[in-house]
């Protein structure tokens, strides 16, 4: 997940959260992983009692670009799953393959 355009999207769709996510999100944090320093700079937090909300609210304008699709969909935390004719089928999966590395 792509954190500054997910931040923007949770101004949008939730500001009442945007300002405790911004605390944990707007600049990457430090992981040691044997002594060695990574930065993380995308996704979420494991552990963050606020990863799932910051997850499931920017998500949306995926969810919402790929209703067009005519497709029966279910989403739930970081699954989702698409069910319809191999041709919308086909629609949803490039959808997801050239818009959904912006989210």
């Amino acid at each position: 997940m792509n954190r500054k355009l997910a931040l923007e999207n949770i101004e949008t769709i939730c500001p009442s959260l945007v300002t405790a996510l911004r605390n944990s999100y707007s600049e990457p944090s430090d992981l040691f992983v044997n002594g060695t320093k990574l930065k993380s700079e995308e996704g979420v937090t494991q552990g963050d009692p606020l990863s799932m909300a910051m997850y499931g609210i920017a998500i949306l304008p995926l969810i919402k670009r790929l209703n067009v699709t005519e497709t029966s969909q279910k989403w739930y935390a970081d699954d989702g799953n698409s069910a319809g004719e191999r041709t919308k089928l086909r629609v949803v999966l490039r959808v997801l393959q050239e818009d959904g590395p912006n989210y």
